[in-house]
Formats: C-alpha cells, structure tokens, sequence
C-alpha cells in the first residue's frame, strides 16, 4: 500500500501525510519492498519519483488486487446487498399524513425489497402508550407496497 500511496500522490511526503507516518519511514518501507523484489520500482534522482517500467507494472497489478479486494469485500457486506425485509414504522397522524406519506412511493421505488408498514397514531394514543396507561390503542395501519 504504501508504494500505491508514493505513485498516487506523486511524493514520498504526500504518502506519508495520508498513511499518517513520517517520510523516512515510507523510504524504508520502499527500500525493503524493492530488495524484496530484487528490482527497482521508483527512480529516485528527480524531485518527483518516477516509476520503473517494472514499477508500471507493478502498480498496475498492484492496482487491480487493491480493486478485486473491494469488490470481494463489496460481494460479501451488507453494503452490497440491497436492504429488504419488514420496516415497521410509528408516527403521529400528523406528521404521517403531512411529511412521510407523501414521500414513500419514491422511498419504495428506490428500495423495492422493502415491505413497509407504517402505524399511525394520534398524539395522545401515543402518549398513552409510552405511559404504559393502555397495552394498545385505535390506530390505522398502512401497509404499504407499490402497484
């Protein structure tokens, strides 16, 4: 990571600042990677590195496992899955009726895996409720999908 870091930022100091280490260490870091290889990666001589044709490929290599890692990780989360199952959702009648109902067919289009039950209660009931002065109260239920 850290030779990814030296060619994309352009500097050993722009890598170090973004890996949170210091610019020696980045140096030594690329020193072992190269005796390593047995090769060199970077030319050094300019203010600037430039890559070794062994480094171009190198990094395009590097590159591509660096992608192939995301997208495995992106495979198996839940951030590539889409949400679905059973939101259930209570509210005031007047905050249903004025601020999210008219806005659940763009909420439904865009996460169409989701079933949706909105419960609507007035400002007492639910009051009531959270005191625990009754176990339920008259209130509408909404199931909600898109036609």
């Amino acid at each position: 990571m850290v030779f990814l870091n030296v060619v994309d930022s352009g500097t050993l100091s722009g890598a170090a600042r973004k890996l949170g280490v210091s610019a020696a260490a980045v140096s030594a870091t690329l020193a072992r990677l190269e005796k390593k290889l047995a090769v060199r990666l970077l030319d050094h001589t300019t203010r600037r590195p430039a890559m070794t044709p062994e480094g171009t490929e190198f990094y395009a290599r590097c590159k591509q496992i660096v992608s192939d890692l995301d997208d495995a990780e992106r495979a198996v989360s839940q951030n590539g899955k889409e949400p679905g199952d059973l939101l259930r959702v209570g509210m005031p009648q007047g905050l249903g009726r004025m601020w999210i109902i008219p806005q659940l067919p763009r909420f439904l289009r865009q996460y169409p895996a989701i079933s949706l039950e909105v419960v609507c209660r007035s400002a007492l009931q639910a009051a009531l409720l959270a005191l625990g002065v009754v176990r339920s109260g008259r209130c509408w239920r909404l199931p909600l999908a898109l036609p």
